[in-house]
Parts: C-alpha cells; sequence; structure tokens
C-alpha cells in the first residue's frame, strides 16, 4: 500500500517492527523478502486489544454490558463464547 506521495518507508517500519515483535518471519529470497506469519492470530489479537484496551479482552466483556444497547442476540452470543470457552480449559 503506498500512501500519498508513493512512499513506502512508513509501511517498512511498520513491517520492521513486527517483525521485531515476533509475529513475521523475514527471509530474504532472491532480490526480495519473503514474510510469514509466527504464533497464532489468537495471541496477534490479544495482544493488539491489550495496547488498544489497556488491558485483556475480559475486560471489555464488562463494559459492553453496561451500556444499554445490548440486546438478546448479543448476549446470547457471549454466553455460548463463554461456555465454548470454559468446556475447552476443563
Amino acid at each position: 500500500m503506498l500512501l500519498p506521495g508513493g512512499s513506502q518507508l512508513p509501511n517498512v517500519r511498520r513491517t520492521n517492527i513486527v517483525v521485531a515483535k515476533g509475529h513475521l518471519v523475514r527471509t530474504r529470497r532472491d532480490a526480495s523478502y519473503a514474510y510469514w506469519g509466527e504464533g497464532s492470530h489468537q495471541a496477534m489479537r490479544g495482544d493488539v486489544l491489550g495496547r488498544a484496551f489497556g488491558g485483556p479482552a475480559a475486560n471489555l466483556v464488562p463494559n459492553r454490558l453496561s451500556t444499554k444497547d445490548v440486546d438478546a442476540y448479543e448476549l446470547q452470543e457471549l454466553r455460548q463464547l463463554i461456555s465454548r470457552n470454559s468446556k475447552e480449559q476443563w
């Protein structure tokens, strides 16, 4: 993705940061680099959520439930997710 003016430098910096954090692996192939993900998507999501919201994703649920616009469908989805995760841990 090019930014206005055609600069790729911010993307290169972002990629280098992600490589340094261990989320991507970079290998030189001919005159270019190949990248692939390292670790799980779930771990990356947890890291992003933690950084974006200042803590684990579990802290988001009580905040979401405290709003008045949570409908029955969304509550049922949350119950199913909690139930599924509870069964996987035991």
